[in-house]
């Protein structure tokens, strides 16, 4: 098994402004947020999320808080929270505070991206996390990650955090072809193969993607984005002799028909962990 570190984080909530918007790609807008309360912001691993809670249709924020002694206090009014990826953080530096960068993905609708289209600078939110984090298995001599547009910052951050010496093959699944920009020259150079599935390609594309590698013994699988087409990845990767199963990380980021599912949850409760 290869080593993967464990780090629990202070429950911190934090309240952000708005300090800048870009359009990165066709279907990503980043956001950045500042504050001096993200002046010891950490977040070490590639995957490691946050949460924000934005506000209801009366534009009123209902964010949890945390108290003296430390424990997490919820308001009664309903939370309207969604997870995310911290794709960047930069100390105060120059006049400027510290800034998180969070990229949303614009799809369909909901209340996440219906506020990141709508975004403005000095607009506010509420930020809670990372209650944890675990860090990348840096001893690896190969990675594979397999991602699909709502996980492409994690997968962006895993491109950064692994060392030079570990060989990278990444399969992305079910976007558009013209998001293959968020991905720049910088980060494509840590690719040794990248296989684009596009959004329109047969359902079984993904597993036939993930079949068609040839994992050797020791190599670390990350994988995350839609939960229904990761079952039949997670059970094709368990079933390979050459993988131990503990270098398996496999995610549910969202499930098609279901609302702000908890990425915590098994993803096939049919064939536990």
């Amino acid at each position: 098994m290869l080593d993967r570190q464990r780090i629990r984080h202070d429950l911190r909530v934090r309240e952000v402004t708005v300090s800048a918007v870009s359009q990165i790609s066709p279907s990503m807008r980043r956001i950045t947020f500042s504050s001096p309360t993200l002046d010891d912001f950490l977040a070490p691993g590639p995957a490691d999320h946050v949460k924000l809670f934005l506000p209801d249709e009366h534009g009123a924020i209902n964010a949890p808080a945390v108290d003296a002694e430390g424990r997490l206090r919820r308001p009664e009014a309903p939370l309207i929270s969604r997870d995310y990826t911290p794709r960047a953080w930069r100390a105060a530096e120059g006049g400027h505070e510290a800034q998180i960068d969070i990229d949303f993905v614009l799809h369909e609708g909901g209340p996440a991206t219906n506020w990141a289209r709508a975004a403005a600078v000095g607009d506010h939110l509420v930020i809670a996390g990372p209650r944890g984090s675990r860090t990348a298995p840096l001893e690896a001599a190969r990675a594979v990650l397999i991602a699909d547009a709502t996980a492409l910052p994690a997968l962006a951050r895993w491109l950064e955090t692994l060392p030079g010496r570990t060989v990278i093959d990444v399969i992305v699944w079910g976007s558009d072809e013209a998001d293959a920009e968020y991905l720049d020259v910088r980060l494509r150079t840590r690719i040794a193969s990248l296989n684009w599935v596009p959004a329109d390609a047969p359902s079984s594309a993904l597993e036939d993607a993930v079949a068609g590698i040839d994992f050797e013994t020791g190599t670390f699988v990350w994988a995350a984005g839609e939960a229904s087409a990761l079952i039949p990845v997670r059970r094709h990767l368990r079933g390979l002799e050459t993988l131990d199963r503990r270098d398996l990380d496999v995610q549910g980021y969202w499930k098609r028909g279901v609302v702000a599912l908890d990425h915590h949850a098994p993803l096939d409760p049919s064939d536990p962990e």
